[in-house]
């Protein structure tokens, strides 16, 4: 069911709306866009509106797969790094796998300049690894 968040035997919440898969696992929210998503503002408000949801109120490291993204509009890279879109979250790591997620990752680091600390990864491993030292920082 779109924007409904069930629990999942490995997972603490999960949520899959039109867009994207979220779910919180071991102190991480993760996400992954779903195929040929093309972030505009209205993809962007409703995940961080969905996001929000299964934070509960709490903040969190977070991992978002960019792989599966078909392109993003500037209004949703600025929505993203606004005060709502970085709500309740401590850090952001990126994970791209090829040169359209990547060159629209960096943009967003180096032009909108989060206001909690963010870097790109190829692979999951990596990310969850940087990632891990953030959970100490969680309420």
């Amino acid at each position: 069911m779109a924007g409904h968040v069930q629990n999942n035997p490995r997972r603490e919440s999960y949520l899959k709306n039109e867009f994207m898969e979220m779910w919180i696992e071991d102190g991480i929210i993760h996400g992954v866009y779903l195929p040929n998503t093309v972030v505009t503002l209205e993809v962007a408000k409703k995940c961080v509106e969905d996001r929000l949801k299964i934070a509960n109120g709490r903040y969190y490291p977070s991992l978002v797969n960019l792989k599966n993204v078909a392109g993003e509009e500037k209004a949703a890279r600025d929505y993203y790094s606004s005060g709502e879109g970085i709500r309740y979250v401590i850090a952001g790591a990126f994970i791209v796998d090829s040169y359209l997620p990547a060159l629209l990752a960096n943009i967003y680091l180096k032009i909108n300049k989060p206001k909690v600390p963010a870097r790109l990864f190829n692979y999951e491993e990596s990310a969850l690894k940087w990632l891990e030292p953030f959970k100490n920082q969680m309420n």
